[in-house]
């Protein structure tokens, strides 16, 4: 949420620096002065004691208070960023990070979550890539990319100590069958 002045330039609604010059949107050059544009359209309530912003005097100043929209990219957010919003907390990030580290090694990003909802498609990195890279890295990516953020790292601390080996991810994957037989002969 942010708060500015709004101001009517071209036929568009644009929200100017408010006094403490904290608050914006997009900037763009006004010629002396920078203006930040809404990018979405605008829907405001006006309460019934306010006067209607069509009848205010030209020159005197409205300002409002805009919710915007969610912003994210698919493939990189969890999926409580589609819905249920009130579920958002430090393993929504973290669903993030590993979902770049997923994209590090796939050279694509992964299945966007809401689609992971309907059809989860995403092959587990511990499966995809393992041989190639440590099985904790890749347990840890696939920790990071469960559905349910009850079942991911809770805290970045949390999976910090596992990216520097000091915990063990919550949730191991099984090693494809030629790298189970390969570490039995090793035992054995």
């Amino acid at each position: 949420m942010f708060i500015a002045r709004l101001e009517s330039r071209d036929g568009r609604l644009v929200a100017v620096e408010d006094p403490e010059g904290k608050h914006w949107v997009t900037s763009r050059d006004c010629g002396d002065r920078k203006c930040w544009q809404l990018s979405a359209p605008l829907a405001y309530f006006i309460p019934e004691h306010a006067v209607d912003p069509a009848r205010r005097p030209a020159g005197e100043t409205l300002w409002a208070e805009v919710t915007l929209p969610p912003t994210y990219t698919p493939g990189f957010a969890s999926p409580e960023q589609y819905a249920r919003r009130e579920l958002l907390g430090p393993w929504s990030d973290i669903y993030s990070v590993g979902a770049t580290m997923y994209a590090c090694f796939a050279a694509a990003a992964p299945q966007p979550a809401d689609e992971r909802l309907e059809k989860d498609l995403v092959v587990p990195a511990r499966r995809a890539w393992s041989g190639k890279y440590s099985a904790e890295l890749l347990d840890t990516v696939d920790w990071c990319l469960r559905m349910d953020h009850l079942e991911r790292p809770q805290s970045v601390f949390a999976l910090q100590k596992a990216l520097t080996g000091e915990k063990e991810p919550e949730h191991r994957g099984k090693a494809p069958l030629l790298d189970r037989m390969r570490g039995m002969l090793r035992r054995g």
